[in-house]
């Protein structure tokens, strides 16, 4: 499953030089250390790597595979598709607010809370642990929590996500001949949106236990203030941009990861 669109931000202003914007783009970036962001996705890469060689190729040396699936989920590759998304994305907006909303000890606070969050989520145990806590929050805690999440649209953005990856996965298979019991390219979509509502309700589960945890430290004024940025015409631009970025970067994993599966498994037949 994969959850990565969760830090949004916005941008105050209107145009800047070019050069500039690229050079801001840089500094933003780093700010939001979704380079550290991108150590973590390499993390669960990797462990999805396992369950991935549990369900198609049990028994087998994972050796190859491991190494496999390590030089697919390359962190440089992931840092330099959404550096390039950032530069394109934010050419014509002026960072220099946002950098000194993210900049301050407030942003990287919240920065430093969804880090640490995420990695917590890792454990499936802490996930659900997340979820009871957000259907327990108090009723105003609850409606910001809610709220952040339609703002960003982060349930559907997800799922659409999701479900693009899955497909590109199983795409690559069958293109290779790995799935003999599939006979068409449209099996594999009407078999991917079947499972479309049980991508919701995990991704529902996931999303709002990893904000309730990240944020449970936030007063509510700031919360409601990270709220008000995510509103703004600007910052939903920069979570376009991350979707856009790692979406991009997601199915080109995806492939890869479904063309080494398939001739895992095509050399495991012989």
């Amino acid at each position: 499953m994969r959850f990565d669109g969760l830090m949004v931000a916005a941008i105050w202003g209107l145009c800047a030089a070019p050069g500039v914007a690229s050079e801001e783009s840089d500094t933003l970036y780093d700010l939001l250390r979704i380079d550290d962001v991108i150590t973590q996705l390499r993390a669960e890469g990797l462990a999805y790597g396992e369950v991935i060689e549990e369900d198609l190729f049990p028994g087998i040396s994972s050796d190859g595979w491991s190494a496999s699936v390590s030089e697919i989920y390359d962190a440089e590759f992931f840092g330099s598709e959404i550096r390039d998304s950032f530069a394109r994305g934010l050419d014509n907006a002026n960072l220099a607010p946002l950098i000194t909303f993210f900049g301050s000890e407030e942003g990287q606070e919240i920065i430093s809370l969804e880090l640490s969050a995420r990695e917590v989520m890792a454990d499936e145990s802490a996930q659900t642990t997340a979820y009871e806590m957000f259907q327990g929050l108090p009723g105003e805690r609850f409606d910001q929590i809610d709220r952040f999440a339609e703002v960003n649209d982060l349930i559907e953005q997800n799922v659409t996500g999701t479900l693009n990856s899955n497909l590109a996965f199983y795409t690559a298979l069958f293109d290779k001949g790995a799935l003999p019991g599939v006979t068409s390219e449209e099996d594999l979509i009407r078999d991917s949106y079947a499972q479309i509502d049980m991508i919701r309700d995990e991704a529902r589960r996931w999303i709002y236990g990893f904000l309730t945890m990240a944020y449970s430290p936030l007063s509510d004024e700031t919360l409601e203030t990270y709220i008000a940025v995510s509103e703004s015409e600007a910052g939903q631009a920069l979570n376009a941009v991350l979707f856009e970025g790692f979406d991009a970067v997601y199915l080109e994993v995806s492939r890869q990861l479904g063309d080494a599966a398939a001739e895992r498994m095509q050399g495991q037949s012989l």
